[in-house]
């Protein structure tokens, strides 16, 4: 019997082995036949809570809609009448709520191929409503026209609305000092409030301080919508042409005053040169947006930046000074900093030359470039960032990208994990504040199905199951989209979220005649901030920091809602805060007793004259873990294997009682 248990735990090992040796796993989506599309814009077009893709052709001419769906696990793609201009050629779709009824609409930017050299090239922006069911109304509503850059994504009214930053062709044609706002006035399809004629009014940016003036913005931004100073609403990042030398980058950070299009110049600093688009995230752990950018020279190759944003983190004893108490993780820190001097303890460089060559990886030889711009897209090059995902769910970001070499006709795609710094991989002082770097490992390779085709790839979650996939996008007319299913055993817990608009609490009343009540998972809000804290097995905790869709021009192809790790933990979610970017006295919410592995939806609703957001509710998807039905299957064979032991020596013990009465039978009726 010792026997069969210990096979039986060996064929359990070999199984378990087995499945995790394989990490990587093509899957069918529906999406192989699409030759010649790339992915523009990921959102709910539908509102099933489902992530579908917006794409768009090489000709940069015809839009294509692929909706998820859950029955097959495979997009399809669906019928559209869109009216897009065919005598234009399209650079940059982005898809939210813009009229605010809870459904998710299209707003498309067209260019002129012809414009490519031209400073002030002229930028057309159509806006298509939908209706929730992946309808989209034929005629577009045509915004005022933008100039020299795309504009990009920010509530900056504060009414959960999103509006447009950039520079108008009315406003800025002869004047950049001040870069315009779209202010948003739209409303549902069939309101009755019809009293702003214009459903976009232009207006100046407003400096709290008149004396503090916005840069010029460099037309290859990395503009942001993101919380830098940890009070838990969305600031502004402008990407500036640098005033000493226009071949240099500077930037600019505004942050949130709580008034209405009203901004404070905080940060005011040079970027290293050369230096490509930039990416933000949490990378250290420490409730902070960091930045990851990459700088590229002929002879060096490339190599990868890390600047984290040095401000208070959480106090970790209760006698812990200069620090966030738990009770206020939102209490704002003007004096956080990024600091670019190599030997501070907030600077993280990654050569990768030296780090190809530590890998002692042959083909890899001369892979010293990372991708970071597509020179075949028509109008101008376009920026490709470092992609920022929890891929192994340990709570720390790691990096998506692809390596070439210097002729740009081989690639090779991986991700570098996310580890703790060395004094190998560090300075000194990175090392001791416990800032993280990223490493090489090769078995966190992908494939190459294509390694002469020019890819970029994104981290996505295919199916709901709570772990990042990889979609590897052709950015040539020689490959499709390849899907990339992740299988990694590991025993980390995850936590996704979305932040609604706030639009409706419930399904969103349908003021037409198509009765298409929704609710409100399909509005791609801009600007949303999560700060968590969690415990791990040793008790030790971490306050981590989530920005949602703060990113939107330049293909930022940026989920709507934000999957992190959580890591090892035996626990629940201490506290998670949301805050928006709504004005009003309080702009965040705690909760408690958050339960690991589930889908977490925020719907910051608040009745009409209300200012209180107690009234913001949230819903809570449990996601089983993916390994529940080998779990269940290993648990009843080791039932099956229980049983049949109880039940042998049952039968061996009732043969053995059976006998004694046999015995002292026959000894009770045996003469004397």
């Amino acid at each position: 019997m010792k026997t069969l248990i210990n096979l039986y735990i060996l064929l359990i090992g070999v199984f378990l082995y087995t499945l995790a040796k394989e990490k990587f796993h093509d899957k069918v989506v529906g999406l192989e036949n699409l030759i010649g599309f790339r992915i523009l814009s990921l959102g709910d077009i539908n509102s099933d809570k489902s992530l579908d893709i917006i794409l768009l052709n090489n000709a940069q001419k015809k839009v294509e809609l692929g909706v998820w769906d859950i029955e097959t696990k495979q997009f399809t793609i669906i019928k559209n009448k869109m009216n897009v201009a065919r005598d234009k050629i399209i650079l940059n779709i982005i898809s939210m709520d813009f009229n605010f009824d809870g459904k998710l609409d299209i707003l498309i930017f067209y260019g002129n191929s012809n414009d490519k050299d031209k400073v002030d090239k002229l930028i057309e922006i159509d806006l298509f409503l939908g209706d929730g069911t992946g309808k989209f109304e034929p005629d577009p509503i045509s915004l005022p026209p933008a100039i020299h850059i795309l504009p990009f994504v920010a509530d900056l009214n504060g009414d959960m609305k999103p509006d447009l930053v950039g520079y108008s062709s009315e406003l800025n044609k002869n004047d950049k000092s001040t870069p315009t706002i779209w202010v948003n006035n739209m409303r549902p399809i069939g309101s009755e409030d019809t009293k702003e004629p214009k459903p976009f009014k232009l207006t100046p940016f407003k400096s709290k301080n008149p004396k503090d003036k916005v840069c010029k913005l460099h037309p290859f931004h990395s503009n942001s919508f993101i919380d830098f100073n940890g009070d838990c609403t969305p600031d502004i990042f402008f990407t500036c042409e640098s005033e000493k030398d226009k071949n240099l980058k500077a930037f600019q950070i505004w942050t949130n005053t709580n008034t209405e299009n009203e901004f404070e110049l905080k940060v005011s600093q040079e970027l290293p040169k050369g230096a490509k688009a930039i990416s933000f995230g949490d990378i250290n752990g420490k409730g902070s947006a960091d930045m990851a950018f990459t700088t590229c020279d002929d002879k060096e190759g490339c190599t990868i930046h890390i600047v984290y944003n040095q401000q208070q983190e959480l106090c970790k004893t209760a006698q812990s000074t200069n620090c966030r108490w738990a009770s206020k993780l939102c209490e704002p820190d003007d004096s956080f900093k990024f600091d670019f001097n190599e030997n501070s303890a907030g600077y993280v460089k990654i050569n990768v030359k030296s780090m190809v060559e530590k890998s002692n990886q042959k083909k890899l030889e001369g892979f010293h470039w990372v991708l970071d711009e597509d020179v075949n897209f028509k109008g101008d090059h376009l920026p490709i960032p470092l992609r920022l995902g929890d891929f192994n769910l340990d709570g720390y970001p790691d990096i998506l990208l692809t390596l070439t070499n210097q002729k740009q006709d081989k690639f090779y795609h991986m991700i570098l994990s996310n580890a703790p710094c060395s004094l190998d991989s560090c300075t000194e002082g990175s090392t001791n504040n416990g800032q993280r770097t990223f490493q090489y490992t090769l078995d966190n390779q992908l494939p190459s199905v294509f390694p002469e085709s020019k890819m970029e790839s994104i981290f996505f979650d295919i199916g709901d199951r709570g772990k990042f996939d990889i979609l590897q996008i052709p950015l040539d007319s020689g490959s499709y989209i390849l899907s990339w299913h992740v299988e990694e055993l590991n025993d980390a817990f995850f936590l996704k979220t979305l932040i609604s608009n706030g639009v409706c609490l419930q399904n969103c009343p349908d003021n037409t005649n198509n009765n298409n009540n929704v609710k409100p998972y399909g509005v791609n809000y801009a600007g949303g901030t999560i700060k968590y804290i969690v415990s791990d097995t040793e008790g030790n905790e971490r306050c981590s920091m989530i920005s949602q869709m703060g990113q939107t021009s330049n293909h930022a192809l940026l989920t709507p809602y934000n999957l992190v790790g959580l890591g090892r933990t035996n626990n629940y979610l201490s506290t998670l805060t949301v805050g928006v970017s709504k004005i009003q006295k309080q702009r965040h919410f705690t909760w408690s007793g958050i339960i690991p592995n589930s889908q977490l939806i925020i719907i910051p609703y608040q009745p009409e004259g209300s200012s209180d957001p107690a009234s913001w509710t949230r819903e809570m998807l449990i996601n089983p873990s993916k390994h529940a039905k080998w779990v269940f299957g290993s648990l009843l064979a080791s039932l099956i294997v229980l049983g049949s032991i109880v039940l042998t020596l049952y039968c061996i013990e009732k043969k053995h009682d059976e006998k004694e009465r046999l015995l002292e039978s026959k000894d009770q009726y045996e003469p004397y």
